[in-house]
């Protein structure tokens, strides 16, 4: 898989909110960050299916693992969620809680169903939380 990130919201709560009033503000001290993503499937057969979702991404703060099991947005829109074949490529948005005060955020993409460590990818994000 190539992964590319190619936004990230640090304060997404307003975005998530606008479209599902519904969702649940983040906790005091805490914050919605959206990381905009692009993923291709550049590897395998043409026959080979590739998953993509928000719950392969995690972000790393503080030496801190933080997932969107533990620490979910909520509904967000264009929630990364596609089935790649080989040369296939799906933008979506990733969204975890994080405390207001993190600095130094990486993302990590590593599959939801995978013991193989080779298959994580480290990516920075360009902001720092405020």
């Amino acid at each position: 898989m190539s992964i590319a990130v190619l936004s990230a919201n640090l304060d997404a709560w307003e975005v998530v909110q606008a479209e599902f009033f519904f969702n649940e503000p983040p906790a005091p001290r805490w914050c919605d960050v959206m990381v905009r993503v692009r993923v291709q499937n550049i590897g395998g057969s043409i026959t080979d299916e590739q998953s993509a979702s928000e719950s392969d991404f995690r972000l790393v703060a503080s030496s801190v693992l933080y997932g969107v099991f533990d620490h979910s947005c909520g509904l967000i829109p264009d929630q990364l969620d596609a089935k790649l074949f080989l040369g296939g490529s799906v933008e979506g948005n990733v969204c975890v809680q994080l405390p207001v005060d993190e600095s130094g955020i990486v993302m990590l993409y590593g599959p939801l169903f995978s013991l193989d460590t080779s298959d994580r990818r480290w990516l920075g994000l360009s902001a720092n939380i405020e």
